[in-house]
């Protein structure tokens, strides 16, 4: 049986409207909703924080496949952005991004190597 992989973090509102802090483990982060919500967006907001996600996600991967592989990869880089038009969404009652873009620069491997790695994150 595998082993159970256990991920946790809270979530919970501050005295200033709209800035959150998140607790996962021993960290904290605070986190401001946006300005076009009415809050103060001076922090990283939640769709960074998703977005990070993503990208760290990304890196980690790349550097796992690649250990794991035997592959001599050096250093990954990841940029990821994202667009989301309240005015078309495909889904009424739910709010998507409307496109996603996300570049990787893997260095120390050769281009259908990376681009490999990259298909195998894609996968997961």
């Amino acid at each position: 049986m595998a082993d159970v992989r256990r991920y946790a973090a809270r979530a919970r509102s501050t005295d200033v409207l709209g800035r959150l802090r998140l607790d996962a483990r021993h960290h904290h982060v605070t986190v401001d909703g946006p300005p076009w919500n009415g809050f103060p967006g001076e922090e990283v907001m939640p769709g960074e924080l998703f977005l990070g996600g993503v990208a760290t996600c990304a890196v980690e991967l790349l550097q796992m496949f690649a250990r794991d592989d035997g592959l001599p990869l050096g250093d990954v880089h990841v940029d990821i952005a994202a667009e989301l038009d309240p005015d078309d969404q495909p889904h009424p009652s739910h709010v998507l991004f409307n496109r996603v873009r996300m570049r990787v620069d893997a260095a120390g491997v050769s281009q259908a190597q990376a681009e490999e790695l990259v298909d195998r994150f894609k996968g997961r």
